[in-house]
């Protein structure tokens, strides 16, 4: 948009320097902390500028809710964040850390299904994000490969991090959207959330079980090609066995 933010621009204590991606409601740009010596490089999401003001607000309680969720528990395979700021007259946003990697969507996109233990390790590691998310009494009601992050540690190998918690909501029954408002991406959306019903930390490992079926298979696990389809997948159950298309994989699995 023309008033996008210019690479190069302050924006608090922190300088732009290059967009790494965009979403729905927000951009992520590479940054720095200038009033620091060491001008630690972070991560840092924008809200979009052009929104209408409804959707603005609804995008910056997201985003004080993604901090404050995922700065509160400090678990290795949750993306940490550093600051949350909504400067008067400004764009509101988040500053986390900055991550060498991508996301399993784009893994898998470029090389196809992945080997089964990858695939599991993968899948712990996100478990592991959950069950502290969970027993801090926090959802994260959008586990899909876009929001899981690869990186690389030189002494643990490849690590999951967990991404954006923004559309978390206390597992305690407190409401963050309008009753019945279905929230997240249809494929990975348990039958509760998919018909906007109540949800408790169920709905995010039956999501996680979704990703990981696409992780190992490259596929859906329903054969629906219609959004009225899929939602009759989800709700009857009509998955597509999984050692139907990955006949190789253990039973275990």
């Amino acid at each position: 948009t023309p008033d996008a933010p210019r690479i190069g621009r302050r924006i608090g204590p922190y300088e732009l320097v290059r967009e790494i991606g965009q979403g729905g409601m927000g951009t992520v740009y590479e940054g720095e902390r200038v009033d620091d010596d060491f001008r630690k490089r972070v991560a840092i999401k924008l809200v979009h500028s052009d929104l209408a003001p409804d959707a603005r607000a609804e995008a910056l309680a997201r985003f004080e809710r993604e901090a404050r969720s995922a700065a509160a528990l400090g678990n290795p395979h949750i993306i940490q964040i550093f600051d949350f700021q909504a400067p008067a007259g400004e764009s509101p946003f988040l500053v986390m850390e900055l991550l060498s990697g991508e996301t399993l969507a784009a893994t898998l996109k470029r090389d196809g299904p992945l080997a089964a233990a990858r695939a599991a390790r993968i899948g712990v590691h996100v478990l592991s994000a959950l069950a502290a998310a969970h027993q801090a009494g926090i959802l994260h009601r959008d586990i899909k490969p876009g929001n899981v992050f690869l990186t690389t540690s030189p002494t643990l190998g490849e690590i999951a991090k967990v991404l954006d918690f923004g559309i978390a909501t206390l597992a305690s029954g407190r409401q963050i959207t309008q009753a019945g408002m279905v929230i997240g991406t249809a494929l990975y959306m348990s039958p509760e959330q998919a018909t906007g019903g109540d949800l408790d930390g169920r709905a995010d490992l039956y999501s996680t079980a979704v990703t990981l079926y696409r992780a190992l298979t490259g596929k859906s696990p329903f054969a629906a090609t219609t959004a009225d389809a899929l939602l009759e997948a989800i709700l009857s159950g009509a998955v597509i066995p999984l050692d139907s298309q990955r006949p190789d994989l253990h039973p275990g699995l």
